[in-house]
């Protein structure tokens, strides 16, 4: 995809795709919509990715962190917020066994979650996710010792079904 302005970018049906990924639709339900491949929605995507200017993407991902923080921040509020009282479906008060008036904490833990999909959204955002590489070395003498004690192992499973 050529570079552009963002309305040359996002026009048409690849700019719909954009617009419906980054509004919180799976590439599996885009596809769907579209009638293509999931492979080629996400082929979409990462030329949508690749063709934002380094600058403009400086600004995006800062617009986004700041977005997500408000977000976050409301969230919080409402973990700290009072727990309301629990009703019956009939719409009377629950109380507990010995007379107090039974909290319903289900918008609390409604919000933790809420709160822990936006820090995903944001560790996402800013890389903090990203698999790590590792090197794992042997030494030969690490592999001998590893291969004597398989040895060993098998040795002790056999005698054991004779």
């Amino acid at each position: 995809m050529p570079r552009g302005n963002e309305d040359d970018r996002l026009d048409g049906r690849d700019g719909e795709i954009w617009r419906a990924y980054v509004g919180g639709s799976t590439q599996e339900a885009i596809a769907s919509r579209f009638g293509i491949s999931q492979s080629r929605v996400s082929q979409i995507i990462a030329a949508v990715r690749a063709s934002v200017q380094p600058e403009e993407k400086e600004h995006l991902v800062q617009r986004e962190i700041d977005f997500l923080d408000q977000l976050r921040e409301r969230m919080m509020a409402a973990v700290d917020a009072p727990l309301p009282p629990a009703f019956t479906q009939s719409g009377k008060l629950l109380y507990t066994p010995d007379g107090h008036i039974v909290l319903d904490d289900s918008s609390r833990l409604a919000a933790v979650d809420r709160a822990v999909r936006l820090h995903e959204r944001l560790s996402k955002l800013l890389g903090l996710d990203a698999a790590q590489k590792l090197d794992v070395t042997t030494t030969e003498a690490a592999q001998q010792q590893a291969a004597k004690r398989a040895a060993e192992a098998a040795a002790y499973l056999a005698e054991g079904e004779s």
